[in-house]
């Protein structure tokens, strides 16, 4: 009986640690395909802001401030983008079970409270500098300002709340699974420390 349960002990234990080295390979790609995702991104946003700077020189002096926000806000949200998906060090790999987990969950998470300190302000950069260029640019044909900002006010954080919801969406269909994944084999790895 003794050696059975043994067995059965050393049999889990190697079913664990494959699953763990699975739950790595995973994890690996989940980064390589974030890090490949976060480069294009942050070069459409550079390109974005040369446009802008651009425009900007060509522009009536109205919109110039304009321009530079949005031309700022696209190379600051580029280099945010680029450094948020950094992959994890390979020293992260050689962490015990309990911490690899910890930190994977931490990464794997859509937005953590450090992306909402960065992007809120980096999304109120934007929205400025576009209102600006839109109220700006449509000035040349009503002179109602008030209905100007009215519709920016109500057009650009409703293209933010949808931005957002729709990326959630497509995370979890992405991601949802992996991260339950992790969350799971978290928890068993804490029953089976206690």
């Amino acid at each position: 009986m003794e050696l059975d349960d043994f067995k059965k002990g050393k049999s889990n234990k190697s079913s664990s640690l494959n699953r763990m080295d699975e739950m790595i390979g995973l994890f690996k790609s989940y980064q390589a395909a974030q890090r490949k995702k976060s480069v294009y991104w942050s070069g459409f946003l550079i390109l974005l802001s040369v446009i802008y700077l651009t425009i900007m020189r060509n522009t009536a002096i109205s919109s110039k401030e304009g321009m530079l926000l949005l031309g700022a806000g696209c190379i600051l949200g580029a280099i945010y983008s680029f450094l948020r998906f950094r992959p994890l060090p390979a020293s992260s790999f050689t962490l015990s079970t309990k911490d690899f987990l910890l930190l994977a969950e931490e990464n794997l998470k859509y937005f953590k409270v450090i992306d909402w300190l960065i992007v809120i302000p980096l999304l109120l950069m934007l929205g400025t500098g576009g209102g600006l260029v839109f109220v700006n640019s449509l000035l040349h044909h009503t002179d109602n300002l008030i209905l100007l900002i009215v519709i920016w006010c109500i057009f650009f954080p409703s293209l933010c709340v949808f931005g957002f919801l729709a990326g959630k969406k497509n995370w979890k269909r992405d991601y949802g699974t992996f991260l339950n994944d992790l969350e799971h084999r978290k928890n068993i790895n804490t029953e089976q420390t206690y």
